[in-house]
């Protein structure tokens, strides 16, 4: 079955980014996790799955197109509906398969079942591939929002949108697709069951990868690969460090012995053998329909194998593009899933040989004793069959675990035959090790000679250390004593510039006063100055009214320009009287509080000479006063 020679075929496996949606998940409370699995089955699980690439590309090489399963070298493997359902645990329960290959819902539709408002839900809609979806971005923002305002039922809805358009029915990176978005709808809408076609895309990748048609696997890497490891008895985290070559030299090496043919939670009570008209299963994927053979897996499913399948049951049916090319046989397709023939065992043809003689005629009650009789026979058949199965499963389980214990008694042997050649270094060593301890000896005796010399050498070091030990603390008390004067006088010169200190800023104080004052009196003078021209302004206009009475005098006139010229004098003086009184009385006494603040040593010497030529000026104006 294994021996022919195989073509290698150069294949893709890339799995989808699943961090984001990790994230989400933990956004399910127990209850509300209870609650998607009802409706979705344990989808959720197979984000967590740790898929190893190198697993996925090797399987596909052993995938045989015409009987579509894998070969191996006695036996084969082919992935059943049954052993889906057990994964993904969603059981049938009545329901009938996704038939809604190529119809798409409608945006409105699927915008109120998500509840998204439909103009939103529209301007969202991306095309890739010349196939319309939406981003992963986009329905994760929108999961992020109902988990936010606690509308789980919304939120499980959009995540399990997410994992049918990423993980279970992938296509395009980052997008969810029309398709996957159909089989979704089939699902939350009809309660149609799922699991047919996501076999349908297992089968159906591995065919056209094989028939030379693409190279990537596109389909529920996750699903397959849990599939694949529920047959296998090695240890799982052994082969999570496998690479591509180990897997390629493990899986060559399979045989019907070292595998684990039914696993113990696959509890199947029946099983779908075919289809209406059709002698095998057509399944309907996602987007293309293809037959698998349930009667080449009957060992997986705890039923033995009796005899070589008919070429009838192994019939090839292939429907590409959605069926649209042959819309007659999709609709044979989804009538024939209105008819499904199961079983729960499988019977053996009986085999008559040729000239037999005619049957002897018997009695009903010898009838009904055979058929008892073949009921009992039948009962323990399955019994046995199960005895069978377990013992086999048992005897795989002692081969794997015989194998490992020889191997672990080789491992210790090699370990002993080591050990012997380090016991027979060890005693060479220990040879060599006596030299060198006499040796050490020899040398251990010089070095206490050695010590007894430096013992009396130190001896004598002990009277002369106790004379340096009283040289060293007459020069610790001279120490201190010069310390504790420096220490005095670093006090008083610290005393003396702390007051130098205060002095300073007490002069800098008196300086900005004075400057204050000296300022108030320029301000004075320049008063005073202003003031000076106004009394030299008001001469000018006397001499001119001067000139002007005297013109009158000689005109006649003089009487009226007298009593005009008495008032106008009368008022003139007496605003000269007050200027003049302010001017004696302020000037005097502004000077004597300048010269009163200003410091003998810290005052500029142009101050000085200012003051004292305003005392002059003083002293004059007095004096003109008197004599006038």
């Amino acid at each position: 079955m294994g021996s022919e020679k195989r073509k290698t075929l150069s294949l893709k496996v890339k799995l989808p980014a699943l961090k984001s949606l990790k994230d989400l998940t933990t956004k399910l409370t127990a209850n509300s996790r209870d609650a998607f699995m009802l409706k979705y089955g344990n989808i959720l699980d197979l984000l967590f799955i740790d898929v190893q690439v190198e697993a996925i590309t090797a399987l596909a090489q052993f995938y045989d197109p015409p009987m579509r399963c894998f070969l191996f070298q006695d036996f084969q493997l082919a992935p059943t509906l049954e052993e889906f359902e057990g994964i993904v645990g969603i059981p049938p329960k009545g329901k009938g398969p996704y038939v809604e290959i190529g119809h798409h819902p409608g945006v409105e539709e699927l915008a109120k079942a998500l509840n998204i408002g439909v103009t939103e839900f529209a301007s969202n809609i991306k095309t890739k591939g010349n196939v319309p979806g939406l981003l992963q971005s986009y329905l994760e923002e929108k999961a992020r929002e109902f988990a936010a305002s606690r509308n789980m039922r919304s939120f499980h809805n959009v995540l399990a949108l997410l994992i049918y358009g990423l993980v279970l029915f992938p296509s395009t990176e980052n997008f969810i697709d029309f398709t996957a978005i159909s089989v979704f709808w089939g699902v939350l809408t009809k309660n149609q069951d799922p699991i047919p076609a996501l076999l349908a895309d297992v089968y159906y990748t591995l065919h056209m990868r094989h028939k030379g048609e693409g190279r990537q696997i596109i389909c529920c890497l996750p699903l397959l690969y849990q599939w694949f490891m529920s047959h296998m008895c090695k240890d799982q985290s052994q082969m999570n460090r496998m690479n591509g070559y180990e897997w390629s030299q493990l899986l060559a090496s399979l045989t019907e012995d070292t595998i684990r043919w039914y696993p113990m939670r696959l509890d199947v009570k029946e099983i779908i053998i075919s289809c209406g008209e059709f002698p095998n299963v057509p399944l309907i994927g996602s987007k293309a329909c293809i037959s698998y053979n349930p009667i080449l897996a009957l060992r997986q499913l705890g039923r033995p194998m009796w005899e070589k399948p008919e070429e009838e049951s192994l019939e090839c049916l292939v429907l590409h593009n959605m069926g649209v090319n042959d819309s007659t046989m999709l609709q044979r397709i989804i009538r024939a899933w209105g008819k499904v023939n199961k079983s729960s065992g499988w019977k053996r043809k009986a085999l008559i040989p040729p000239g037999s003689p005619e049957p002897i005629p018997i009695s009903i009650e010898e009838i009904d004793q055979f058929k008892a009789a073949i009921q009992q026979l039948n009962k323990e058949k399955e019994e046995l069959q199960a005895s069978l199965l377990k013992a086999t499963q048992e005897n795989c389980e002692l081969k794997r675990e015989g194998i490992q214990k020889d191997k672990v008694i080789g491992d210790i042997g090699e370990r002993l035959r080591l050990e012997e050649g380090e016991i027979l270094k060890l005693r060479g060593c220990l040879g060599g090790a006596n030299s060198q301890l006499k040796k050490k000896n020899q040398e251990r005796d010089e070095i206490l000679h050695k010590a007894y010399k430096l013992k009396e050498y130190w001896e004598k070091s002990q009277g002369e250390g106790s004379k340096l030990r009283e040289e060293l603390e007459e020069a610790k008390q001279e120490f201190h004593s010069m310390a504790n004067k420096y220490e005095g006088y670093a006090m008083r010169e610290k005393l003396q510039k702390e007051a130098m200190e205060r002095a300073l800023t007490r002069s800098q104080f008196e300086l900005r006063k004075e400057q204050e004052n000296l300022e108030e009196i320029k301000k004075f003078i320049d008063q005073q100055g202003e003031a000076y021209e106004t009394v030299k302004k008001a001469k000018e206009v006397w001499e001119h009214r001067y000139l002007n009475l005297v013109d009158a005098v000689e005109s006649g006139t003089l009487f009226q320009i007298l009593r005009r010229e008495g008032a106008h004098w009368e008022n003139m003086f007496s605003k000269l009287a007050v200027l003049a009184n302010n001017v004696i009385e302020t000037i005097p006494t502004k000077l004597e509080d300048a010269d009163a603040a200003m410091h003998p040593l810290n005052t500029p010497s142009e101050v000085f000479v200012f003051v004292e030529f305003c005392k002059i000026m003083i002293k004059d104006f007095r004096e003109k006063i008197r004599a006038n």
